[in-house]
């Protein structure tokens, strides 16, 4: 059911027409005037309006210019009632802005087919505008600094946050192609994507650099996806500010470099993702080979070390690494778990224990030596005090004799 509203002076007109669209179904408003329809039209805003063009006080073209001028009724979809012989009015109107006419006598069939048609398109112009506005609000309110670019590389829009990004300390805009901001590095990387972007290939994310304003250089993670716009294909591309990504991959890089222990991150399957320098060194593989590998082949005894469940407190115990060449070094595991996404993760860090474990035997080597050296002592003593009355004895023979 639509509104419809009817400006139109000759009252047997504005009762037909009311009877020939509630019999339809359609809620029906009536006024005489100019004046009244209008303030009709502001009170209740109406989703048709059917508009004689010969009436006193205020004509139909003249109602027809201010509603095409107010805001709120600009795209309400205007019929004119004209008789036939009204072409050059006709014509002017529908310059004006009418979406269509019907001539006195009125064909009902006609006027009902003519009536539904524009209902139909407005509602398809209220979705499209709502879409519209949906969209716009998507597109400016991203996090990330989004551009719809041509094919030639030409940046046709831009969210707010890429504006802001792309304006220097003096206020000026940089705005032309998305070639201009590449380094030049990273160009046949770009294109190679772009124009995978608008074949309809699925684009993976990949990383470039952006120069901005006062050639600052943007390391810069990009999505490129293709939208078809008026029938021609652009590319919506969006990038994410990577710089403390990479600041912090940086500090990890040499981290795992130089820390002395041996530090694995794995996944909940225990593969490997990240390993030191040390883990390589402790393996007897190179830093790069131990990913991708499964971490328990490196358990002596075989003991699961990585569980399907987080760990409440870090886990630590002594067990055997085995190297690549089979040889088991005993060696402490501190075992530590974090989740991202939803995903659990484990951050090991191993210690050699063999000079602790060579230090240990010394030690207790030393302890039985020392041991032995004052069971002897005490053994000695006992023996030398019977040898000591013995010789005495033996040097008083000695003497009587």
């Amino acid at each position: 059911m639509a509104h419809i509203l009817i400006i139109d002076d000759e009252r047997d007109i504005r009762e037909f027409l009311s009877s020939a669209f509630s019999f339809h179904g359609h809620q029906v408003a009536l006024a005489e005037d100019g004046h009244l329809g209008l303030n009709a039209a502001r009170t209740n805003l109406p989703d048709l309006i059917f508009l004689d063009l010969n009436m006193p006080i205020l004509d139909g073209v003249t109602v027809l210019e201010i509603l095409k001028q107010d805001q709120a009724l600009c795209t309400v979809p205007v019929i004119i009632i004209s008789a036939q012989t009204e072409h050059q009015q006709i014509a002017s109107c529908l310059q004006k802005g009418a979406n269509d006419y019907v001539t006195k006598p009125f064909v009902l069939t006609e006027l009902i087919a003519r009536t539904n048609v524009q209902l139909r398109i407005q509602n398809l112009e209220q979705q499209i505008r709502e879409s519209e506005i949906y969209h716009r609000a998507l597109f400016e309110r991203t996090a990330d600094p989004t551009m719809v670019i041509d094919q030639t590389g030409s940046i046709q829009q831009m969210n707010d946050m890429a504006a802001r990004l792309l304006t220097d300390n003096n206020g000026t805009f940089l705005k032309g192609s998305i070639y201009d901001l590449l380094y030049h590095e990273d160009k046949k990387k770009f294109e190679v994507a772009f124009s995978g972007a608008l074949d309809g290939s699925d684009i993976p994310i990949f990383e470039i650099h952006l120069f901005l304003p006062n050639n600052k250089l943007l390391p810069v993670d990009v999505d490129l996806c293709s939208i078809d716009i008026h029938e021609k294909q652009h590319v919506l591309l969006r990038f994410r500010d990577i710089r403390r990504r990479k600041s912090a991959e940086t500090q990890s890089s040499i981290i795992l470099q130089y820390i002395g222990d041996a530090i694995f991150l794995t996944n909940q399957n225990g593969m490997i993702i990240l390993a030191s320098n040390s883990a390589g060194q402790l393996c007897g593989y190179s830093q790069e080979s131990l990913i991708g590998l499964d971490i328990t082949q490196f358990i002596e005894d075989q003991t699961p070390l990585i569980s399907l469940a987080p760990l409440a407190t870090p886990n630590i115990r002594e067990g055997k690494l085995r190297r690549q060449t089979g040889e088991p070094i005993p060696v402490e595991w501190t075992l530590v778990s974090f989740k991202v996404a939803g995903e659990i993760f484990y951050i090991g860090v191993v210690r050699d224990l063999s000079d602790r474990h060579h230090a240990d035997m010394q030690r207790l080597e030393t302890e039985r030596l020392q041991a032995l050296l004052e069971i002897s002592g005490g053994a000695a003593h006992e023996i030398n005090q019977p040898l000591t009355a013995i010789l005495g004895y033996a040097g008083i023979s000695q003497s009587v004799l």
